[in-house]
């Protein structure tokens, strides 16, 4: 079974390393995809106050731009 915890700080650690190694404009893009998974995750409603559903949809969302 996988420990979102692990998962969601490897994820944070890649972020903020392509981040800092990136140029302006992939700058913009990160920016950009970022604002995207934030209005996407936004129309999300909480099941009883679940958080899973949306921590699922951002790891969702940062595999696709990974690749």
């Amino acid at each position: 079974m996988r420990n979102e915890f692990d998962d969601i700080a490897r994820t944070l650690i890649w972020a903020a390393g392509i981040v800092l190694q990136s140029e302006p404009a992939d700058r913009r893009r990160i920016a950009q995809a970022y604002r995207q998974a934030q209005e996407q995750v936004a129309d999300f409603t909480t099941d009883n106050g679940d958080a899973r559903p949306r921590i699922v949809a951002c790891l969702e969302v940062i595999e696709v731009h990974e690749a």
